[in-house]
């Protein structure tokens, strides 16, 4: 196979690309990598609760459960804050899991939806609770 200069320095430059984006990576340069017409099926979603915690009622769970499939993902609480990986392109209901403050006494808050439709592996979104 025979090559000419224009076919060769297109290589050569989707070759550089490659290196370029392997090498950033392994340095950790890089958190996600959105490609133009790739879509991502699941995303990291994070974010905090809004207020983090009521009186003497703190968050200790999150739950996102699919409208459609009725599928629950859940994630822990800490500080505030929490991190999970959804399947994208979905409809969530959120329930807030808390606990009563000093106590055992544990219920669910109703915390609205969630419309998962990115085209990044990571989203953030704050929930009010």
């Amino acid at each position: 196979m025979r090559f000419t200069g224009s076919k060769t320095i297109r290589i050569l430059a989707v070759v550089a690309v490659i290196a370029a984006v392997v090498a950033a990576a392994g340095l950790g340069a890089f958190h996600s990598i959105s490609i133009p017409g790739f879509v991502n099926s699941r995303v990291t979603v994070s974010g905090s609760l809004q207020p983090p915690n009521k009186v003497d009622i703190a968050p200790t769970h999150v739950e996102f459960i699919n409208t459609s499939t009725e599928e629950k993902f859940s994630a822990p609480v800490e500080n505030g804050h929490y991190s999970i990986d959804l399947p994208n392109h979905a409809f969530y209901r959120i329930q807030v899991t808390w606990t009563l403050v000093p106590g055992s006494r544990t219920g669910t808050s109703d915390s609205g939806t969630l419309n998962l439709n990115t085209d990044t592996s990571r989203y953030t979104y704050n929930i009010p609770w």
